[in-house]
């Protein structure tokens, strides 16, 4: 059973995948990245945890990659073993002519 999500990400992509987390509700218990100096911050009010890697030794979490670049979050995807999951911010909308 899944008892929180995770972002992958801690930069500006970072902050709008937590924003859209909180938006629908979910329990953010923590977002990892790579940069050692964001480790003790937070991310309205989610604590930066640690590097990625270490997502993937965190039991009963889904994640969400919140890295833009693409290459970069690829790489990601392939490293970390945890259960990825799409969000989608509610006020979201596609154009019917689309």
């Amino acid at each position: 059973m899944v008892r929180g999500l995770v972002g992958l990400g801690a930069g500006g992509h970072g902050a709008v995948v937590v924003a859209t987390a909180q938006a629908v509700r979910l329990d953010v218990v923590g977002v990892y990245d790579d940069d050692e100096g964001l480790l003790g911050t937070a991310i309205f009010g989610v604590p930066v945890l640690g590097a990625i890697a270490k997502a993937s030794d965190v039991r009963d979490v889904a994640a969400v990659v919140a890295i833009g670049d693409n290459a970069t979050r690829a790489a990601v995807v392939r490293r970390v073993r945890v259960e990825m999951v799409p969000i989608v911010h509610p006020a979201a909308s596609v154009p019917e002519d689309l």
